[in-house]
């Protein structure tokens, strides 16, 4: 009983984090690869908000 237990919540958890698109290792950073980067110039009434990539990328980038 104990082990159907166990193995429930397993199958659960793994199910869970598919549903997430994660990984229970898995940090939450998010870098650009040089493919990803377009040199053109964003009108500003376009632009609603900004992000920096984490300084681990090896690419720096606003998003």
């Amino acid at each position: 009983m104990k082990i159907s237990l166990a193995l429930l919540i397993l199958l659960l958890a793994a199910a869970w984090t598919g549903s997430q698109g994660l990984s229970l290792r898995s940090s939450k950073t998010y870098c650009c690869s040089k493919e990803m980067f377009s040199r053109r110039e964003i009108p500003a009434f376009k632009i609603q908000g900004y992000l920096e990539t984490p300084s681990t990328c090896s690419h720096r980038a606003v998003l």
